[in-house]
């Protein structure tokens, strides 16, 4: 069986398009760096840890220097997402992976908590014929790892919505899909809260919030 392909999703570091939730306490330049830095850890984990092809889709394309770079130093591919909402993204990706041979798995860049073994174990499940599923905190899912494409699979769900994961297992259930193993339920990074969380566990995150809280304090003198 050919290596599982890891398909890193995320967002062009844009100021006014990357992690807009985070505008209500910094700068959309400063949200735009943020999204970037986490993007690289989550290359970084993914290369140390995957087994197989890695490809960076970006929104709304891969044509930006940052993403260049990053292509560029750690020798992935990239793509262009396709238009369209998250459940018609992830379907177009993982319809090109999956329909060229081999499991495929999808990842969001904005879950700077996951594992390193935890990948490393999705990646031989996946290997080994068995399917994955990482639900997150917030009702979704930040990973999701298949043997086959299923047309239908993200249809009739709410997006955005705290019933994602569980309208995606039932969904699959009636299709016929078994999510063998299940990665550990982690947060993304969406809202300044979810950033203080993070930033106490990774340094690079760390210096956005000490620094956005001085320029807070500061204006409060």
């Amino acid at each position: 069986m050919n290596d599982p392909t890891l398909i890193l999703f995320a967002k062009q570091p844009v100021a006014g398009y990357a992690k807009k939730r985070l505008h209500t306490h910094c700068t959309p330049r400063c949200a735009a760096e943020i999204s970037l830095v986490m993007t690289k850890i989550m290359v970084q984990k993914s290369v140390a840890s995957w087994d197989g092809p890695i490809q960076l889709h970006v929104s709304p394309d891969d044509r930006h220097p940052e993403i260049e770079r990053i292509v560029q130093d750690d020798q992935l591919t990239s793509r262009s997402q396709s238009a369209g909402d998250i459940g018609e993204k992830m379907d177009s990706a993982l319809r090109e992976c999956l329909n060229n041979g081999g499991p495929a798995a999808l990842m969001g860049c904005d879950i700077p908590d996951v594992r390193k073994e935890d990948l490393r174990r999705a990646c031989t499940r996946l290997r080994e014929g068995q399917n994955a599923l990482g639900p997150s905190t917030d009702g979704g899912f930040y990973f999701i790892g298949l043997q086959n494409y299923q047309p239908s699979l993200f249809d009739d769900i709410n997006w955005s919505t705290n019933t994602v994961a569980t309208s995606l297992i039932q969904r699959a259930f009636l299709l016929g899909i078994e999510f063998h193993y299940i990665l550990e339920c982690l947060s993304d990074v969406d809202s300044w809260n979810d950033l203080i969380m993070a930033s106490s566990r990774h340094q690079e995150l760390e210096k956005f919030v000490k620094s956005i809280s001085e320029q807070q304090h500061a204006q409060h003198l």
